[in-house]
């Protein structure tokens, strides 16, 4: 039933002309919360979604691109790894987050200055960057 509702909030929301990126459930308390790209909802949006809910709670948040977009980008990030490790930055995994819009990018064994070069190369309008240890030794 949460699904449902939710799915029907989303599909108000498409229907007005916004993007949603994603939808989060949470059963226990039965609520959702919709991720939004790009512009605040309307009260008048808000509240259609709201009442396609059918009594589910929904939570909305604004995403800073669509999901579309931070695709693209993860994947200009992904394409670059190979010159980015000439660089000496090496780039063990993106991902977006549960906004869908924001990018994980992270650096193994990276230095503070290496994760401000990914931010000023990519934007640091949805992108998160992390420094992680080197992989740890394999026992033989």
């Amino acid at each position: 039933m949460l699904e449902q509702n939710a799915e029907a909030a989303k599909a108000r929301l498409v229907r007005a002309g916004y993007a949603v990126n994603q939808i989060k459930l949470n059963y226990e308390h039965a609520s959702a919360e919709i991720f939004v790209a790009g512009k605040t909802l309307s009260p008048t949006a808000k509240s259609a979604a709201q009442s396609a809910a059918n009594g589910t709670t929904i939570n909305f948040r604004t995403a800073s691109r669509t999901t579309a977009d931070a695709v693209i980008q993860q994947g200009r990030i992904d394409a670059d790894s190979n010159t980015l490790a000439k660089r000496g930055i090496k780039v063990s995994t993106t991902g977006l987050l549960e906004d869908g819009a924001t990018i994980l990018v992270r650096l193994i064994d990276g230095t503070p200055a290496q994760a401000d070069y990914i931010l000023k190369t990519y934007g640091s309008d949805g992108l998160k960057v992390q420094i992680s240890p080197g992989p740890l030794p394999r026992e033989s």
